[in-house]
């Protein structure tokens, strides 16, 4: 397996340390070949960009491992904040069955009074309504 800290195709160390010194690594072009396709500013050119790379990539790979630890930790939240709250979600039946006996016993003692049954004001939760109190929460 090769080295991550050694250039693949030269062998040497990248990054921190690394021997900036061209000239001695290099054999000097040959007059002319200056600017050819296997001239020492090629090389130097390669060897700064796999440097240059490692060093980005090595970069990338920590924020990377930050982000993913992140966005575990906030998945987790959030899972345990929506099981525990859809729990509490739900109507209060027990609440819902109380304000409907205490309208039923209140129209009947309406009647038996002789009072108007309009006058009796009706239950403020039931079955069919969406409106809950704060107990409900």
């Amino acid at each position: 397996m090769p080295n991550p800290m050694l250039n693949a195709r030269t062998g040497r160390g990248v990054g921190l340390g690394r021997n900036h010194d061209y000239q001695g690594i290099y054999e000097p072009d040959e007059k002319g070949q200056e600017a050819s396709e296997n001239a020492r500013v090629w090389r130097v050119y390669l060897d700064e960009a796999d440097t240059y790379d490692a060093d980005m990539i090595d970069g990338f790979r920590t924020i990377l491992d930050s982000l993913l630890v992140f966005a575990s930790l906030f998945s987790a939240v959030v899972t345990t904040f929506v099981a525990q709250t859809s729990q509490v979600l739900q109507p209060n039946n027990a609440q819902i069955t109380v304000s409907i006996l205490v309208e039923i016993k209140e129209l009947l003692r309406a009647a038996g009074n002789s009072t108007a049954i309009a006058s009796v004001p009706p239950s403020f939760l039931g079955s069919n309504t969406t409106t809950y109190t704060s107990k409900d929460l």
